[in-house]
């Protein structure tokens, strides 16, 4: 009898619990009651981490104007509900691609844009973005945007396991198929169709933030010091698999572009830049290094050294636009001008 009313009791104790959460829920989208995010700039993401906030009209940290469309990307237009007009490239990546300090149309991506009459190109850069949260954008909102090409401009920084834990603060495992596939897992599924969890989700982001913040951080391992044979297995281990991933979700070419920090234009010996092309071009993705031509300049003549310890200037943007350029030029020239 006992054991009966303890069952009893249980189910009482978990119905009630169903149906409190599912008021909360309700009460939740009735009254609007929003996610929320530590920074002007930036919204809290469970799938993520983070992402730029929709609709914006701000002054970035250089005051330089930054706008983003209803889904939060630094575009004019809202490309998801449009149809595509011409071949559609999107970019992938961090503040380099974003674009911090100068304006959208000097983007690198906006001036790729400008050089190609066969295409129109989509600035899905995020300051902060690693390799992995590039790989988890383009799983549940990139490959919305129908791309015929991808491409992601890699910066040296950006090699880490994960700067920003998910908002489970887990790392996925390295050999779990459902990550590699792109499949949703069940919890992946309650955060997509659940006000009430983004909502709480979002805010235990914000404590953690603040309380701990070495560990939002505790997973970084910048690669740029390793010796060429540790780069190598941590390229495989650290980009690939998420590039792989990428490609497989987009049905279509990925090019890595790799993006030189301001520190490699002085230094003479630049093995990362050799390694990790080497390794990207292994496993079949088309790479351009950028560094070449950057050694070519100055490094007041390419970053903006104010306040910063390096983003590209308009000038540094035109010269990777160009170098992509003239690779769609010759490897995919459906995307590039008939005539010049």
């Amino acid at each position: 009898m006992e054991w009966k009313n303890s069952t009893l009791n249980l189910i009482l104790v978990v119905v009630s619990i169903f149906f409190a959460l599912l008021f909360a829920e309700g009460a939740f989208r009735l009254f609007s009651i929003k996610p929320v995010a530590g920074d002007t700039l930036y919204l809290a993401n469970p799938f993520y981490y983070y992402g730029l906030k929709p609709n914006l009209k701000i002054a970035d940290s250089f005051g330089v104007p930054v706008f983003t469309n209803e889904d939060g990307l630094r575009e004019q237009r809202t490309y998801q509900k449009e149809p595509k007009r011409k071949k559609r490239i999107l970019v992938l990546g961090d503040s380099y691609t974003f674009g911090l300090g100068v304006k959208s149309e000097n983007t690198y991506p906006k001036q790729l844009e400008q050089l190609l009459s066969g295409a129109e190109v989509v600035n899905a850069g995020v300051s902060g973005f690693t390799a992995w949260q590039e790989m988890r954008f383009f799983q549940y909102e990139g490959y919305k945007y129908q791309p015929d090409l991808v491409i992601i401009g890699l910066v040296m920084n950006d090699l880490s396991q994960t700067k920003f834990c998910d908002s489970r603060g887990y790392i996925y495992d390295k050999d779990n198929p459902m990550e590699l596939e792109g499949k949703p897992t069940f919890y992946d599924y309650l955060i997509d169709n659940s006000y009430l969890l983004k909502v709480v989700l979002s805010r235990v982001e914000l404590l953690k933030e603040k309380f701990w913040p070495h560990k939002i951080y505790r997973d970084l391992t910048l690669l740029y010091d390793l010796p060429p044979a540790t780069l190598s297995k941590a390229v495989n281990y650290l980009l690939i698999k998420y590039y792989q991933s990428i490609k497989i979700k987009a049905n279509c070419e990925v090019l890595i572009v790799i993006l030189p920090l301001g520190k490699q234009i002085l230094e003479s010996n630049n093995y990362q830049q050799i390694v990790i092309s080497q390794e990207l071009i292994k496993a079949g993705f088309p790479t351009i290094d950028i560094l070449p031509q950057f050694k070519k300049h100055s490094l007041e003549e390419l970053y903006n050294l104010k306040n910063d310890y390096g983003h590209f200037n308009s000038l540094g943007h035109q010269l990777i636009a160009r170098e992509i350029y003239q690779w769609l030029k010759e490897k995919q020239p459906d995307f590039v001008a008939t005539e010049d």
